[in-house]
């Protein structure tokens, strides 16, 4: 076999596992556990006041939530992963969600993104001490001060840092 049909073929039978070795962890998004929460009612009541709690087709309650946590950077602390998982809000990426870090005794909204609840990744890939977010649709990546999407086809490859 010619060297060069060879290393083609390897290349096109590793890339999906080299894509995959990008991933660091799936980030669990599950339901709120039972309870009182403040912190996401606080939230839920500053980005979907018209929506959350409310009657139409449109309106959800916490059972429609789903909550992940996740360090997406060094400093020990989990940024929070708060997703509508209300059929309503469904579209072709997904359902849409909030990545928030915990400033000043409050959820504070550092990006947005759609995508499935078995289906977002933290990366190992890093910008500016924060790990990138993989949706299945798109690449979410820190730009110093919020995550920018960038539809996934498109993205490039950018080394760790």
């Amino acid at each position: 076999m010619n060297p060069l049909a060879f290393l083609l073929a390897l290349i096109l039978v590793l890339a999906p596992a080299l894509a995959e070795a990008d991933k660091l962890a799936q980030i669990p998004v599950l339901p709120a556990a039972s309870g009182p929460h403040p912190d996401l009612d606080a939230l839920l009541q500053r980005f979907w006041r018209d929506y959350y709690k409310a009657d139409g087709s449109l309106g959800f309650d916490m059972s429609q939530v789903r909550v992940g946590r996740v360090a997406l950077t060094d400093d020990d602390n989990d940024e929070l992963i708060l997703m509508i998982a209300s059929q309503a809000w469904r579209t072709d990426a997904g359902y849409p969600f909030v990545i928030a870090t915990w400033i000043d005794k409050e959820w504070v909204a550092v990006g947005w993104g759609w995508g499935d609840e078995d289906g977002i990744f933290s990366l190992t890939e890093t910008r500016r001490g924060w790990h990138s977010v993989e949706t299945g649709t798109y690449v979410m990546r820190w730009n110093g001060t919020e995550y920018e999407r960038e539809t996934k086809s498109t993205a490039p490859p950018v080394p760790a840092n």
